[in-house]
């Protein structure tokens, strides 16, 4: 047997794994479907062979040809899936699980990798599956195993004081979510709401209803076929009223919405159900695009990513921001931030942010004075130096009274917030792996020192080639003026 990551073999076509004759030549009695990683290429990074001849296949993968696989599977000799075998595996999120290997005296199997639930139960990396697939319990785990590379995303405040948080995740306190949660106000999970995504939801939006919309890269929303972003009811049931068709073509990263109930998302799409649309849509209350705005289909260009929407203004506009070169052509007023019209999508020509920035544009926040926070990967704002933080008028100038301090050598800004003029920043130093960024600045860009978090956040044990690099990426102010603070980081 050989496997790894190919489609042909000597010239004969395959899926990435192939049986050879004693000869070297390739055993035309063993044919696979293709092994997809939802629809990307996939990896198969181990093999075992059972007694019968059978094989139980793990690697980085979630079907195998239109039927559901999430990591492992079990094939029959000549390359069929044995349907017999649970599909269940390492979960819809899981990451791979790189080795498996059957235990002679039962012919119960081993499988580790990168997940943190097995069959439905938490099992972090390592896993005893019996004969069809289905988790042993009398095998727990590792319990000092992590999952890979876990994220939180957004966090929104609910006026009950509850918590809704999406990113990339597999488990909590020791239980299965996917993705998407909702705590109590003392930080246990709310049994009320249950929703899972099949991969990374990036955005949140509650309703003014207490519905919810979510979006990311996820196709799957409880089980049920949806591109990208849907709408949740209260309880995380679907909102079968809310019908966004096939959705983006890409990530979604942004989402805000304004007093009629429209939605508008940012990212890094360039179709929306089949209509041409660049980085930002306009959807009605029911999901439907918005056949005025941005009806041409343009929007930001060079490359289409936006990572951040604010809410309307009372003059009918909103602000986006991202890495951006141009918007509908023009790079004049809109080089990495725009101001465009609410209705038509046109860009708003009273916004002269001129040269724009610098660099990348990862966070954005409307002040209640009218000016805009922007955190990011930038050196500049207008030729004018600005490290990875800026405010500016709401003109689109920058605001020359917040002039803010240096944090680190090579900070990346990720997350802002704002509380009583003053603004929290939080992210990571990228060269400095181990150190996640989290300040707060007076309203002149001074650091507060009354803000202090001590060592900071951090993730031990260190792992090799910065795996692991410790990240605030969701902030969110609570009623009673605590700062909650989510990212890549476990202590």
């Amino acid at each position: 047997m050989v496997f790894g990551i190919f489609d042909s073999f000597n010239g004969t076509m395959s899926n990435d794994i192939v049986r050879l004759n004693s000869d070297g030549s390739v055993d035309s009695g063993f044919n696979t479907a293709a092994f997809k990683w939802y629809g990307n290429t996939a990896f198969i990074f181990a093999v075992a062979q059972q007694p019968n001849g059978q094989l139980i296949v793990g690697g980085d993968f979630h079907s195998l040809g239109d039927v559901t696989a999430n990591n492992v599977v079990r094939l029959n000799t000549d390359g069929a899936q044995d349907a017999t075998f649970s599909a269940t595996g390492g979960g819809p999120s899981a990451e791979n699980v790189g080795t498996v290997a059957v235990r002679p005296s039962d012919g119960k199997i081993f499988v580790g990798g990168n997940f943190s639930t097995y069959g439905g139960e938490v099992r972090n990396n390592v896993a005893l599956a019996n004969t069809d697939g289905t988790v042993d319990n009398t095998f727990a785990g590792l319990a000092g195993a992590t999952d890979y590379n876990p994220n939180i995303w957004t966090l929104v405040v609910q006026p009950d004081g509850k918590i809704l948080m999406t990113g990339y995740f597999n488990s909590v306190n020791g239980m299965p979510h996917y993705n998407v949660l909702r705590l109590n106000p003392d930080a246990t999970v709310d049994s009320s709401f249950h929703v899972d995504t099949n991969r990374s939801t990036r955005a949140m939006l509650l309703q003014p209803d207490g519905k919810v919309v979510i979006a990311g890269n996820f196709g799957e929303v409880n089980g049920v076929p949806l591109s990208r972003i849907a709408r949740v009811n209260a309880d995380g049931t679907l909102d079968l009223t809310f019908d966004p068709g096939t959705g983006p073509d890409r990530f979604i990263r942004a989402l805000a919405q304004d007093s009629a109930g429209n939605i508008y998302a940012g990212g890094e799409f360039t179709v929306f159900n089949g209509m041409p649309r660049s980085g930002i849509v306009k959807l009605t209350p029911t999901g439907a695009v918005d056949s005025v705005f941005n009806q041409g289909g343009g929007g930001v260009q060079s490359p289409v990513l936006v990572y951040g929407i604010t809410p309307p203004d009372g003059a009918g506009h909103i602000v986006i921001a991202g890495g951006f070169g141009s918007y509908n052509g023009s790079a004049t007023n809109a080089h990495r931030i725009a101001r465009i019209d609410t209705t038509t999508g046109a860009i708003d020509p009273t916004f002269h942010s001129g040269s724009g920035f610098g660099g990348t544009v990862y966070a954005l926040q409307a002040a209640p004075d009218g000016k805009y926070y922007a955190g990011g990967n930038f050196g500049t704002y207008q030729n004018t130096t600005r490290l990875r933080v800026a405010r500016l008028n709401n003109d689109g100038s920058l605001d020359f009274d917040f002039d803010p301090a240096k944090i680190s050598e090579t900070p990346i800004i990720r997350a802002l917030a704002l509380q009583n003029g003053k603004v929290y920043a939080g992210g990571e130093d990228p060269f400095a792996v181990h150190n996640g960024i989290m300040v707060r600045f007076t309203s002149s860009g001074a650091l507060d020192s009354s803000f202090n978090t001590g060592k900071g956040f951090d993730v031990l044990p260190q792992y090799s080639y910065g795996q692991f690099i410790t990240n605030i990426s969701a902030l969110a102010i609570q009623s009673d003026g605590k700062l909650l603070v989510g990212g890549i980081y476990n202590q």
